[in-house]
């Protein structure tokens, strides 16, 4: 029987500039790149790992918004409300977002 490859979420707010890092995981795992405010609980549900990068700097659309509770700074901040939102999704939540 074969094998499913896993699926990757790289989650980042500049995700053309990780593109040659999700073509090379290609060979071996199914590869999603998303900007942050673009990923869906499809993705999350979907993810068997998700990989944040940890500076947001160019992530304008959040700089904008008035309140703090709605602007990760970082990348930690970020893998945290996506593992909340992965475990009320399914029962185990993608190895990246373990926890």
């Amino acid at each position: 029987m074969a094998s499913r490859k896993p699926n990757i979420l790289f989650v980042d707010d500049v995700p053309e500039e990780i593109a040659g890092v999700a073509r090379a995981c290609e060979l071996g795992a199914n590869v999603r790149t998303s900007h942050p405010q673009e990923v869906s609980e499809a993705f999350l549900i979907d993810a068997d790992l998700v990989l944040v990068d940890f500076k947001l700097e160019q992530w304008v659309e959040r700089d904008d918004l008035p309140y703090v509770s709605m602007k990760p700074i970082d990348g930690l901040a970020l893998s945290s409300v996506l593992r909340s939102q992965a475990n009320s999704q399914k029962n185990n939540s993608p190895a990246g977002l373990g926890g």
